[in-house]
């Protein structure tokens, strides 16, 4: 039965870990079809609630004045900035430096332009996370995924959270234009909990509703605006819209078909992980939505306890 219980394992495991369809900017690029036992190891992952990682896009340079701005911003530290060819370039004059070559080379940067120039990107962990790893995370990364763009990064390690950020050129040395979709945030995030396991540092990069997330986050700058009494439209705290259930439902629905396959198997390891999964879903802060896991697969479930 194990063979068939790959089977049903691969195609809940899409349903609620597979990554959305790559952007039309960087078609197929680290596509893999995931096998059953990585599956498992996305499931052991989550219900084991291993440290989710954090990938914003805060924004874009819209001209090399604000380029240079975010420059000395993620350098406000003085440890310099390591570009992509993992050198360090410390000091204002290097800033300069670099701040002219973006501007030069390939097309032209102007002082100030309509379209963006520039991707601000923040890779982030919980606190407690090794930094010197988590650069070194983010740093295979973006060797893959912004080959022949250039970009600069700074490590942070002050403050609660450890976190890098990245500032990649828009256009590459060959003339093509990055346009991060939601897709890609999503590989990204993939990708970079891949590299932080790779490194020893247990991380996920699972979909809000595979946790049964309810709460509504606000974005950076809405904090920031927030804390400075300037948030004049504030978000719901909880995603209770009928497209949010809708997800958060499938998502129940997947956990059930996952736990009735993994109930289906000869290994005492995927029966034992059936018992971790209901454990976790029942702990998971839904409430309606949860009646359809009650009501679609928890008799599958148990009848595969019992064999």
């Amino acid at each position: 039965m194990t063979r068939a219980a790959d089977a049903e394992l691969q195609k809940w495991g899409r349903m609620l870990f597979a990554r959305a369809k790559p952007g039309s900017r960087h078609p197929s690029r680290g596509m893999r079809i995931p096998t059953s036992d990585v599956f498992r190891r996305e499931v052991r992952l989550v219900v084991r609630r291993a440290p989710q990682v954090m990938v914003k896009a805060t924004g874009g340079g819209r001209g090399m004045a604000v380029i240079r701005a975010h420059m000395n911003y993620i350098d406000r530290e003085g440890n310099g900035l390591i570009d992509q060819d993992g050198e360090r370039h410390q000091g204002r004059e290097a800033r300069r430096e670099i701040a002219r070559q973006w501007a030069r080379e390939g097309t032209p940067i102007p002082e100030w332009s309509d379209r963006r120039e520039a991707f601000n990107i923040m890779w982030s962990m919980p606190a407690g996370t090794d930094s010197k790893k988590l650069l070194g995370a983010v740093q295979a990364l973006a060797a893959r995924q912004f080959a022949d763009h250039k970009y600069v990064m700074a490590l942070h390690s002050h403050q609660a959270n450890p976190h890098v950020h990245l500032l990649v050129r828009a256009e590459s040395d060959l003339g093509v234009r990055l346009n991060p979709r939601k897709a890609d945030l999503h590989e990204w995030r993939m990708e970079f909990a891949a590299e932080l396991r790779e490194r020893g540092i247990a991380a996920a990069a699972s979909r809000q509703a595979a946790r049964g997330v309810v709460r509504s986050y606000l974005n950076i700058w809405q904090v920031k605006a927030q804390e400075e009494g300037r948030l004049r439209n504030h978000r719901p705290s909880h995603k209770d819209g009928q497209v949010a259930r809708d997800t958060r439902a499938d998502a129940l629905r997947a956990w059930g078909g996952i736990a009735g396959a993994l109930a289906q198997s000869d290994k005492w390891e995927d029966r034992d992980l059936v018992k971790q999964v209901l454990e976790f879903v029942n702990t998971m802060p839904v409430q309606r939505e949860r009646a359809i896991l009650a009501q679609r697969s928890r008799a599958p479930v148990e009848r595969g306890l019992e064999r």
